[in-house]
């Protein structure tokens, strides 16, 4: 007689992944989370809400003392279309300058949000 084929052996648990810095903010631009602003061509489906959201969150997660790339923000939400939402974060940056949420930096100082930067720029969150 044939001895019965031993049991297999059970599948390894699946290790918790731990997310990626911005994920959840990802997951935001994916779900269509944009506060029905509409939605500017070119920029993967992204709408100006969900660029608000994220810078926000970005600096708001680094603190007054550190700042973020502009382009942190499209990365996070449309990694393959970054480049196309690029003008429109920085817009949305000036915005929310202008109604004193952030702050625009250029080599260390604080920009008048009145004015479009030429350049490369930092966002920070304001300090108060």
């Amino acid at each position: 007689e044939h001895a019965p084929a031993p049991a297999a052996a059970p599948a390894p648990a699946a290790a918790a992944a731990t997310p990626a810095p911005g994920a959840a903010l990802a997951q935001d631009g994916a779900r269509g989370l944009g506060g029905g602003d509409g939605v500017a061509a070119g920029g993967g489906g992204v709408s100006d809400a969900q660029l608000e959201r994220c810078i926000l969150a970005l600096v708001a997660r680094r603190g007054p003392d550190k700042t973020c790339c502009p382009s942190e923000v499209p990365r996070t939400l449309a990694p393959g279309a970054w480049r196309g939402l690029m003008q429109r974060t920085r817009d949305v940056a000036r915005r929310l300058a202008v109604a004193g949420r952030v702050e625009i930096l250029q080599r260390g100082a604080v920009l008048d949000p009145a004015v479009e930067p030429r350049g490369a720029i930092r966002l920070r969150a304001r300090v108060v």
